[in-house]
């Protein structure tokens, strides 16, 4: 299952999920990533919620550089995933201190990433490509992406 974010013409920024090949608009059902993630029922919503579908995802990769019309955005709306690797916050965070768990924010991360990816995909190999991460992050199936 593939969750993230699109732009639409008129709505701006969508919560979308890939089925089938197909784009589904699901915001009706969270209107963030980080409200999709905090929900207990995160998964069977992200699999089975209703929505619009939007247009295919080869159609949207294929637009992928332009700025006009639907389009896919980066997959997360969560400025501490966003931040971690490349800034250095300060203040409380869900794992402590900015200044102390910021940085290894990846970790956590990518380790409930593959849990689910294997728990929902039993028996396929994983990978995940963040833009950031932390020593150790080798372990859940993560090659490290610092480009385009």
């Amino acid at each position: 299952m593939l969750v993230g974010r699109a732009w639409r013409a008129g709505a701006g920024p969508s919560l979308v999920v890939v089925r089938g090949g197909q784009i589904i608009d699901i915001s009706a059902h969270a209107a963030t990533m980080a409200e999709l993630l905090e929900r207990a029922d995160a998964p069977e919503t992200a699999h089975g919620a209703p929505g619009d579908a939007i247009g295919t995802l080869a159609g949207l990769l294929a637009n992928a550089k332009n700025t006009e019309g639907t389009r896919l955005l980066a997959p997360s709306d969560l400025q501490a995933i966003k931040a971690c690797g490349v800034t250095f916050a300060i203040g409380p965070t869900v794992h402590g201190a900015g200044e102390i768990a910021c940085n290894t924010y990846s970790l956590p991360h990518t380790q409930a990433l593959i849990d689910g990816l294997n728990r929902d995909q039993p028996g396929t190999r994983q990978l995940i490509l963040p833009r950031s991460g932390f020593a150790g992050i080798q372990r859940n199936a993560v090659a490290v992406w610092s480009g385009w």
